[in-house]
């Protein structure tokens, strides 16, 4: 099952990439390998609206640089504040909008985002909305 990857992935296209310097939009494994390759610190990024700390920080970038890729297919347990929404924000520089279990949950960068993307998710599953 790896409908986080494919619901980000569905919202990302070759434009996308190439801004963090990816020639072409790729599958699920290469996406996570990317975001673990970029892996940083999400320096003033905001969730609902607060900065998130440096502890918070600290801690997703460990998360991320945790994460087995050759764990996909068996699903990926969605947080509400999740350490890959906040990369994508930030790499991205867009604005994400994740209604996880009937609740928004709002990533943004610090700077003035390109678009927004917005997702949904229940304690199974997770798509992309719009």
């Amino acid at each position: 099952m790896t409908c986080f990857w494919d619901g980000i992935l569905q919202s990302l296209n070759n434009n996308d990439f190439n801004l963090i310097g990816v020639p072409n939009k790729p599958n699920n494994r290469q996406f996570i390998q990317i975001l673990k390759n970029k892996n940083t610190k999400t320096l003033h990024m905001r969730w609902n609206g607060k900065l998130i700390s440096k502890n918070e920080i600290n801690e997703n970038v460990e998360a991320i640089n945790c994460y087995n890729a050759n764990t996909m297919n068996g699903g990926y347990m969605c947080s509400v504040s999740e350490p890959f929404l906040f990369l994508v924000s930030y790499l991205f520089k867009v604005k994400i909008i994740h209604r996880y279990c009937g609740r928004d949950m709002i990533y943004e960068p610090n700077c003035t985002h390109r678009k927004t993307l917005y997702y949904a998710s229940d304690r199974g599953h997770f798509w992309k909305l719009k």
